[in-house]
């Protein structure tokens, strides 16, 4: 059983499918407790977090993408914490056609510490999340403050709480995120083409 504590940094891998492969968001949290917290607790109350969070926008993500699993790896002890099921969610809920896989929703997250940002390329979309030159619609700009929001508190688990920030292993700091940015345009994952994904 993997025990976390205080200060740890864990890094957790929100793992989705699409037919042209793997769409992966990979994010940072950082555990502040009052003693150490077991692993598994602390990687499915994060993973419930998540699922809430990416449960704002699944309205507007294909049918064909599949939530597939959430994997955690502790950083500060270079130990994996598990993998699990997404707690709810299991596929997209859009009816749309999907735009290609490298036009990705982009937010950006802000810290206290300077030249950091944190940036999340969201899964694909449909085509019905535009409203032409590559604008998002109101509707769905909106639904991606609401999963910034969620994405920017606190979880609370076992014996603490856990933060999202980024991490430098260079600088040996993690910078907790602080605020989020909606960018209104779609932007390109080049990363995210036919067969590789990220």
């Amino acid at each position: 059983m993997a025990t976390i504590f205080n200060n740890d940094v864990i890094r957790v891998t929100a793992k989705m499918q699409i037919p042209a492969g793997n769409v992966q968001n990979v994010y940072h949290f950082r555990f502040s407790g009052t003693s150490g917290a077991d692993g598994d607790t602390v990687l499915s109350d994060i993973a419930d977090a998540l699922d809430t969070a990416y449960t704002e926008i699944q309205p507007a993500l294909p049918s064909t993408l599949t939530f597939e699993t959430i994997e955690a790896f502790n950083v500060s002890q270079d130990e994996p914490i598990g993998e699990i099921d997404w707690p709810v969610l299991t596929v997209g809920g859009g009816s749309g056609q999907s735009l290609p896989p490298q036009c990705a929703p982009l937010i950006l997250f802000g810290t206290g510490s300077p030249r950091s940002q944190g940036r999340k390329y969201l899964p694909g979309v449909t085509e019905t999340e535009t409203d032409g030159g590559g604008f998002i619609t109101s509707g769905f700009a909106a639904a991606l403050a609401d999963f910034a929001l969620l994405i920017l508190g606190s979880i609370t688990t076992e014996h603490g709480f856990v933060v999202p920030g980024n991490w430098s292993k260079l600088y040996a700091r993690f910078a907790p995120w602080i605020s989020a940015i909606v960018q209104t345009k779609l932007r390109t994952q080049r990363r995210r083409v036919y067969q590789i994904g990220s």
